[in-house]
């Protein structure tokens, strides 16, 4: 266990390990349902974008996930075969279980 010489710095390495395990988990996220997206000529799955990171301290700054390919929203939905469930929802539901910890 580290020892802090003041509570600044506790407090900081705190945010710091926070901002790691939420970053690391909205990567994966990502990942898995660029992923999981159904592919026929790959424009949906190409469409993902992701932009910024996750800090707490920067009045929770966002991360935006995103894809503007007009037919995402039915896919999602699981009008595809090769993703009857959607993707996001399989998605989350794989993460959730998983066990995040800071990245060293």
């Amino acid at each position: 266990m580290a020892k802090f010489r003041t509570g600044q710095k506790a407090y900081a390495d705190i945010e710091d390990q926070l901002n790691a395990v939420v970053n690391h988990f909205l990567d994966d996220f990502y990942n898995e349902v660029k992923n999981t997206t159904p592919v026929r000529e790959g424009r949906a799955k190409r469409g993902w974008r992701q932009k910024g990171k996750y800090n707490i301290t920067r009045g929770g700054s966002q991360t935006v996930m995103e894809n503007r390919v007009p037919y995402i929203g039915i896919l999602d939905e699981g009008w595809s075969k090769q993703a009857p469930q959607g993707m996001t929802e399989p998605a989350f539901r794989k993460l959730s279980k998983r066990r995040y910890r800071k990245r060293l």
